[in-house]
């Protein structure tokens, strides 16, 4: 019975055979020591959905990871890896790990070929009722060219409903501009909200 494949597992484990080890450990009832030797055996896609039953997400997205990687060396297409790499950073998601989603999102982007725009604020200092000039740096630090580049500055509490930038016809992976918008203050206090939001279009469109 059970306790059969628990013994000839545990041979196989000490004779380093951890793949047929995994089985036995699994038809035993034990699936964390089958997923541990899943893992030994660099099984990753059975590892994981032993870890997946077992509720461990943290060890699910860690085998989905190493899987990743596997199927890239291995010439998958890429869109193919992105795909996986979504569904590892949803999991850490939900597991409230930030760091590693936002990794996994980079490693989605970079299959994908997707920009990453990252948007710096600089001015002097706003002055209620006059125009100011501010500053806005724009980076491009993804991997794929963005087109077609606006910014919108929307803000109740400033003139003009709606500012924009004149259209960045391409920013590409890694380049960086400045652009500028005049803005006017029409309130003051600890929180003058000024909504700023990035349009632009990836290579796909």
């Amino acid at each position: 019975g059970l306790k059969h494949y628990a013994q000839a597992a545990e041979l196989l484990e000490n004779h380093n055979e951890p793949r047929k080890a995994a089985g036995l450990w699994e038809q035993a009832g034990e699936l964390e020591r089958a997923a541990e030797q899943y893992e030994a055996a660099k099984q990753w896609p059975q590892a994981a959905a032993l870890w997946d039953k077992l509720g461990d997400v943290l060890r699910q997205a860690e085998a989905l990871q190493y899987q990743a990687r596997v199927l890239e060396e291995a010439g998958t297409p890429l869109e193919q890896v992105a795909e996986r790499w979504a569904v590892i950073a949803d999991l850490y998601q939900s597991a409230g790990q930030d760091a590693l989603t936002q990794h996994c999102r980079r490693e989605e982007a970079r299959c994908r070929q997707l920009p990453d725009i990252a948007l710096h604020i600089k001015h002097e200092a706003l002055v209620l009722g006059k125009w100011t000039m501010v500053n806005f740096v724009v980076g491009n630090e993804g991997f794929g060219p963005a087109r077609s580049l606006v910014i919108r500055a929307r803000g109740d509490q400033f003139d003009g409903e709606v500012m924009r930038t004149q259209r960045i016809i391409s920013l590409d992976a890694g380049a960086q501009t400045r652009e500028f918008l005049d803005v006017k203050p029409l309130a003051f206090g600890d929180h003058v909200p000024l909504r700023v939001t990035v349009e632009y279009a990836d290579h796909t469109g």
